[in-house]
């Protein structure tokens, strides 16, 4: 929602000619790599989790009594 409202605030530098559109630029940029980096961390986690969770499971009842 943030980067959203930065590049509502991109066009409206461009759109009034006010200074400060290389900067909001830069803020739209910055905020969608960040946004990108987060998603493919939270995806590694889960990657993880499930290969834990998957060989957890599999050696459970593998136990010799």
């Amino acid at each position: 929602m943030v980067v959203r409202c930065i590049a509502l605030l991109v066009y409206g530098c461009r759109r009034t000619g006010e200074g400060g559109h290389g900067l909001a630029l830069a803020a739209v940029i910055i905020g969608y790599v960040s946004l990108g980096l987060v998603v493919l961390v939270v995806l590694f986690y889960i990657v993880v989790l499930v290969g834990i969770l998957g060989t957890v499971a599999a050696t459970a009842g593998s136990y010799d009594s």
